[in-house]
């Protein structure tokens, strides 16, 4: 039999000695619920439980406000007079962003090594190189590797590998290599007409998905090798043998063999004929 009790002020359950426990089911239907310390046994917690359809629908603002997307759900640390940080899942990007600083937000990434981020484009222009303006800052790199999508009017940016040349923290011109010494010319390009999103990649994402990787300095492949695993050919280093090299191949015909430089084959073929 259900029963309620109705008062007018606020109403106080208190245990002196011990804890209060509620056996069964408690609901709380408010606009606001404040626990002071809270232990949860559950492994996992549900939020936004109820949402109908097949997406979150429920705009968060500071995440519309950043222009990186609209409805969210997820968690929001309170940091005083600081702006509030959270992590979200931004339905728009379908992608879990972050904010350090309540402003500007970032999508995680997928969490190979390298990391990730998302802007939303606000203009490009029909320059060599084109100079591209985000609605927040980018948080991207000399030479970083990006892509664009969505992009209205001027299509012929969506979908092709660029890098970025940071110009300002909500500007970068494109260029067709990472060491940025070929522009992207856009001056026979379509107008550009809004919407547009510019994904970038830093670390082993960028690596992964470059198709044209440049190295800005040594590489140190000590104790590994570098392989075409299509041909089950490998190349690796150790001392140096009577090849002069140092450089040892292995494939299907060959089982370690030092490759050998042009000075040591002119002399074997003056020695063995």
């Amino acid at each position: 039999m259900s029963s309620s009790k109705i008062v007018t002020g606020d109403y106080t359950i208190q245990s002196l000695n011990g804890k209060v426990r509620i056996i069964g089911d408690l609901v709380v239907t408010g606009a606001q619920t404040t626990v002071e310390q809270t232990t949860i046994s559950d492994n996992v917690i549900t939020l936004n439980a109820g949402q109908t359809g097949s997406a979150v629908s429920t705009t968060y603002p500071p995440l519309a406000s950043s222009g990186s997307g609209t409805a969210a759900a997820g968690i929001e640390i309170d940091r005083g007079t600081g702006n509030k940080v959270s992590i979200v899942y931004n339905e728009t990007a379908q992608a879990w962003y972050y904010t350090n600083d309540g402003l500007t937000f970032q999508n995680i990434g997928s969490g190979t090594g390298g990391g990730s981020t998302l802007a939303n484009i606000v203009a490009a222009t029909k320059a060599n190189p084109v100079l591209i303006t985000t609605a927040n800052a980018h948080n991207f790199v000399d030479g970083e590797y990006v892509t664009i999508t969505n992009v209205n009017g001027m299509t012929q940016l969506n979908g092709n590998p660029y890098y970025a040349n940071v110009q300002t923290a909500t500007t970068f011109t494109l260029y067709s290599d990472s060491l940025l010494t070929t522009t992207v010319d856009g001056t026979g390009f379509t107008t550009y007409a809004g919407g547009g999103n510019v994904a970038g990649s830093t670390g082993l994402n960028a690596v992964h998905s470059d198709p044209h990787p440049a190295l800005g300095g040594d590489l140190n492949i000590a104790g590994h090798k570098i392989y075409d695993s299509a041909n089950l050919t490998a190349l690796s280093m150790s001392p140096v043998s009577n090849g002069g090299t140092g450089i040892y191949v292995n494939n299907s015909q060959s089982t370690n063999e030092e490759l050998v430089t042009n000075k040591k084959a002119l002399t074997y073929s003056i020695i063995f004929g």
